[in-house]
Order: structure tokens, then C-alpha cells, then sequence
């Protein structure tokens, strides 16, 4: 990506909050540019032009620096995650021994780039000497970034994200959104991951507007900071997964919603995961005295191999749901094109029917770093036009495309077929107990058949034995009435137990082992025969 030359370069580019909310640091157009020189040079001047680097920093904007660095380097940036816990140490491993990195990019006050045993470019210590950059290290077909997947079916891979990929999906991006240099944004995603990093670092930069960042951790800790930022800079834009929303139901009360002025927010996109109608739905209502409006939401579908955008609605069209209650994602953008097709032949399925999600288009990435079998499983060619086999079941109308579930996380029981997502959303909807977000449902093999198994999580401690068992019989009821589907088995677990990637996601496949290992802690008994 290109730094765009008509910018204003004394307007803001990056503000950086820190974890009470308050402004950290800010970064103007100008000084971004600057540091970015200067960090590229230092690159350049290490020969590190061309080699992979990790980007590994704590929330704050040298990592911003350091990404645009690598761009105008010819280098690859490959981002790290930045939290805390033995899962993430392993995680930061796994991908640096499959990156195989020169060198990290980091500033002195992270030690854990110096643990992996690296060399480390100090972006906070730049010298004044380093060597010119030669634009000619850039060139649209080349890697920009190796965007490790969240690993939330398989173990994390590194995808391909050349210039060119970028700069059509922000183009696509700006199209659906209706951004222009006006942008305001608020983001609290992690900005190792695609969403955070494509919403909310490069698409402000691409339209010349304006990016308000906060870590994960002050967003969660108290999520009230998420809509407190909106309000105190007036942001157009802002949004996440489902759960984000979820957790400003859960910690924001009625009366306390006057307390926000999110009569700016005109762009409130919702993707990542599962949408949930209900859950967008109440916040819309809660909200709306502080001046938030429906149409404001923007659902999207998106996977890393895409860049990140595939599918959205248009800004100010809201929600829109079909026969089955399932969230409406739009539709592609620009020179893109998604089809809905049979998982074993290609050929297209009748409008309204399920299959596999497949896109084109300029956006779509070459596949994964050093893993070749991987990427060919992942691209098949139709009548002469490479697709993106997505692994995702939908259906694809007239309303646009609507999003079932993955491919592996069918529910195969006695010859009927459900998708995950199905069994999971009536069951958080059966009980008040249960954590929206907080539900796997997958078959387990038992003897000669496949079992219904759903795990689901409490939201509430210190529940009693008879709420518990009530609130499973309500749940498999329900699933039998909603599907005609029994389930073999419902454990409820304490918040938190189930494993997730780093996006949030719960890992399905990952709770099937834990329970067929039997480690996983069950509140309530079993379900009645």
C-alpha cells in the first residue's frame, strides 16, 4: 500500500487510548509518515528488505509504524498476538518456527521477543542513519503480510496478503461502508488479527480519515470504554463480533443508556462469527435514547483468505433476515463475485439452496505461506475463473448471501443433517442462564453411531442444581421442536471453559476432544432418556 500524497499531513491519523480510555499517544499524517521512513530505513540498512518479520508490540502505535515500515520496505510483516498465557506462547511459537522470521520488529519494553531468540529491530530506538528506501522493493503481486488464520477448525495458517490484495479490499470496503476521508473510527479488536487490522489501520489510512484505537483488555474489563469512545469522538464507524454487542447488553443497563451520544456511529458493521439477529436487535432498542439507529448496522462475512471482506450489506440498509431467521451479509463489492456451489462438483445450486461459499476476485489471496497442499485444497477453477473454496455452507438469494456454518461442523445424526450454528442458537436461546456466546454443539462417535452433543456455558455463578437441569431440559426440548434433532448429551459449564481462538471463536473441534477426554467440568446431570 501507497501513502496517499493529497492527504492533509497535519491531520490526525492514529490516536491510541489507554486502558482507562483516556488519549495515550496521537499520531499525525505527518508523523506517521516520518517514523515509518525512518523505521523502513532501518530495515532497509539491516537487509532485512524482502525477509519476514514478526510484529510483536503491547496496544500502542508502534505498531502501526512498524506494519506501514514494512510496507514501504518491501518487507512481510507478519503480526503476533500480544496477550498474556501459556496459549498465546504457544501460539506466538507455533507461527514463528512456521514463519521462519529474520528478525522481529518490537520495542525495548517487550520481552518476549527477545524469548523466541531473535534478532530485534527496536522501533521506539530508530537511528538517524539508516539507508534509503528504493520504491522499486514494492510491487502489487508481492507479500505485504502473512495473516495467521485463528486455528478455529484447524491448526493456525499463514495466509498470503499481497499490496494488490489489500488495496482492493479496502476499495471494496470503502464502496460498502461509504467511507471517505470523514472517517472516524473506533476499534477495540486486536490488531494482529484481520478485522482490527484491516478496519481499523489500513482502511482509515487508504481514505486519509481517522482511527481511534484501544486494547481488547479495556474493552472487555469494562465495556462501556467501547461506547464512551464513540461518544467522545464522535465516530462514524465501529463495530465486531456478535459477543461484542452482547457484553454492552450485559454490563449496560436501560437507564444507563442516555449516558452515550451515539448519534454519529453511522456505520456499526457485525461479522466475524455467527450474527445474531436478537442480540443486534436488543442493542438497536436499548440504545436508541442515546441516539443509535438500526440502520446503522452493517452485517459482513469475511475470512482471512479474502483479506478480509467477502460479502456485506450496504451502509444504512441495517438488518435483513430471511424465512429461516438467518442474518442477511450482503453482497460483493467491486470487482468481486461470490456463488454458492456443490462441495463435490463445482456446478451452482439453485437460488435458496445450500452449499459451499465460493468468491473471486482480485482480492482473493494466492493461499498459504510454505504449505502447498493446504492451497490447493483451498482453490478450485470454474469455467476458467479461480475460486476460493471458503469451507462454509450458505445459501445465496435474492436477499443476499446467508451464512449456515462450516463444512466440518455438520452435525451428522442418523442420516439428518444440521449445522452447528442451528443447534447452538436455540439452545443459547432457550434459558436466560446461558452465555449467548458460550455454546458447541458437534457429534461425537459413540460405538457404531454419531451422538448429539452440545456444551454450553452458565453466564451467572452459583446457579442451583434445579435451574440448571430445568434450563438443559428447556434447551433439548426446544432443539427437538426448532429441528426435530435430539441431543445425546448437553453439559453446562462455567464461563470461560470453553477453548477459543484468538478472536474469540469458540473452538468446536478442540471441545470435542476435551470431551470425549472427559475433561471438562459438567454443573449440571445428564439429559432424561
Amino acid at each position: 500500500m501507497k501513502s496517499n500524497t493529497s492527504l492533509n499531513f497535519s491531520k490526525t491519523a492514529f490516536v491510541h487510548l489507554d486502558t482507562q480510555g483516556r488519549e495515550a499517544e496521537r499520531l499525525s499524517y505527518g508523523e506517521l509518515d516520518a517514523r515509518v521512513d525512518a523505521v523502513a530505513a532501518d530495515i532497509v540498512g539491516a537487509g532485512l528488505a524482502g525477509k519476514r518479520l514478526l510484529l510483536l508490540f503491547p496496544p500502542c502505535l508502534d505498531f502501526v509504524v512498524a506494519l506501514f515500515a514494512c510496507f514501504r520496505a518491501g518487507a512481510i510483516a507478519v503480526p503476533l498476538p500480544n496477550t498474556a498465557g501459556r496459549r498465546t506462547a504457544d501460539r506466538v511459537s507455533a507461527i514463528a518456527r512456521d514463519a521462519q522470521p529474520a528478525a522481529a520488529l518490537t520495542v525495548r519494553r517487550e520481552s518476549a521477543a527477545e524469548a523466541l531468540g531473535l534478532r530485534c529491530l527496536y522501533v521506539d530506538e530508530t537511528s538517524a542513519n539508516g539507508d534509503a528506501v528504493d520504491p522499486a522493493m514494492v510491487s502489487p503481486d508481492r507479500v505485504a503480510l502473512l495473516q495467521y488464520t485463528s486455528g478455529s477448525t484447524s491448526r493456525p495458517k499463514g495466509v498470503m496478503l499481497s499490496h494488490a490484495n489489500l488495496l482492493a479490499n479496502n476499495a471494496m470496503i470503502a464502496d460498502a461502508f461509504g467511507h471517505d476521508a470523514e472517517l472516524r473510527g473506533v476499534g477495540w479488536l486486536p490488531l494482529f488479527h484481520d478485522m482490527g487490522l484491516i478496519g481499523h489501520v489500513l482502511q482509515p489510512v487508504f481514505v486519509g480519515g481517522t482511527s481511534v484505537l484501544m486494547s481488547p483488555l479495556a474493552f472487555l474489563q469494562r465495556p462501556r470504554r467501547w461506547l464512551e469512545a464513540i461518544s467522545t469522538w464522535r465516530a462514524t464507524t465501529s463495530g465486531g463480533p456478535s459477543h461484542g454487542y452482547a457484553l454492552c447488553l450485559r454490563h449496560i443497563q436501560q437507564a444507563a443508556a442516555n449516558e452515550f451520544d451515539l448519534s454519529s456511529w453511522r456505520v456499526a458493521y457485525c461479522g466475524s462469527e455467527p450474527i445474531n439477529a436478537a442480540t443486534l436487535g436488543q442493542f438497536a432498542d436499548r440504545f436508541a435514547p442515546a441516539g443509535f439507529d438500526a440502520k446503522a448496522f452493517l452485517p459482513c462475512y469475511g475470512l482471512a483468505e479474502a483479506s478480509l471482506l467477502a460479502t456485506s450489506r450496504a451502509m444504512g440498509s441495517g438488518i435483513a433476515t430471511n424465512g429461516e431467521g438467518r442474518v442477511s451479509c450482503g453482497r460483493a463489492w467491486g470487482a468481486a463475485t461470490v456463488s454458492v456451489a456443490d462441495p463435490e462438483t463445482g456446478a451452482p445450486v439453485a437460488p435458496g439452496q445450500p452449499g459451499e461459499i465460493c468468491i473471486a476476485g482480485p482480492h482473493i489471496t494466492a493461499g498459504y505461506w510454505n504449505d502447498e497442499a493446504a492451497t490447493a485444497a483451498l482453490f478450485r477453477t470454474v469455467d476458467g475463473v479461480r475460486q476460493l473454496r471458503t469451507g462454509d455452507i450458505g445459501t445465496l438469494d435474492d436477499g443476499g448471501l446467508h451464512v449456515h456454518g462450516r463444512l466440518k461442523d455438520i452435525v451428522i445424526v442418523m442420516g439428518s443433517n444440521h449445522a452447528a450454528e442451528d443447534i447452538e442458537a436455540v439452545v443459547t436461546a432457550s434459558d436466560g442462564l446461558f452465555h449467548q456466546q458460550g455454546c458447541a454443539a458437534f457429534a461425537s462417535q459413540s460405538g457404531e453411531r454419531e451422538r448429539a452433543v452440545v456444551v454450553q456455558e452458565v453466564a451467572a455463578r452459583g446457579v442451583a442444581d434445579e435451574a440448571l437441569t430445568a434450563a438443559a431440559a428447556a434447551a433439548s426440548a426446544g432443539v427437538i421442536g426448532a429441528l426435530g434433532l435430539r441431543i445425546d448429551d448437553l453439559l453446562i459449564v462455567r464461563a470461560g471453559t470453553l477453548p477459543r481462538t484468538s478472536s474469540g471463536k469458540v473452538q468446536r473441534a478442540r471441545t470435542r476432544e476435551l470431551y470425549e477426554a472427559n475433561d471438562l467440568l459438567r454443573l449440571n446431570g445428564g439429559l432424561a432418556a
